[in-house]
């Protein structure tokens, strides 16, 4: 009989990131963010970069679908919402989960999108703990933390 793996996150979420942090630049983060959708990693070079692609792949999918829309001095967007796009996962969990950071690795389900902000929780790889976060302040800071702490 083959014994399940159980992670502290939920591993069926379509959302689900892992964030590997590799190396820090003058207080930057930099690494690669994966997630179901693509073999390959998006690398990140700055928190900023790596909030607008996990915000990116949020629209995408329409989940966790936001519940106010984005504001922009350059004009007007349409109205209407993302359609959303049937994706078809490209690598299991135990792939996403299997990936590393050097320095750091978060495993990453942001649940919901409200108030223009995510709310939602993390797993610290290396130290095997779950974290949860209200913000997304909150979970680059908690993130910047560990890094900083390791």
């Amino acid at each position: 009989m083959s014994q399940v793996k159980r992670y502290p996150v939920n591993i069926s979420a379509p959302n689900l990131l892992s964030i590997c942090v590799d190396g820090l630049e003058n207080g930057e983060m930099q690494g690669r963010m994966y997630h179901y959708y693509g073999e390959d990693p998006e690398y990140f070079e700055s928190v900023i970069q790596l909030i607008r692609k996990m915000d990116q792949l949020y629209d995408r999918l329409v989940f966790p679908q936001a519940s106010t829309e984005t504001r922009s001095f350059l004009g007007k967007k349409s109205g209407l919402s993302p359609v959303p796009v049937k994706k078809e996962k490209m690598i299991s969990s135990d792939d996403l989960i299997a990936q590393t950071g050097k320095i750091g690795t978060f495993v990453t389900n942001v649940k919901f999108r409200q108030c223009t902000n995510w709310q939602g929780e993390f797993w610290w790889k290396e130290r095997e703990e779950k974290v949860v976060f209200s913000s997304t302040l909150e979970l680059m800071r908690l993130i910047d933390w560990a890094v900083e702490n390791l």
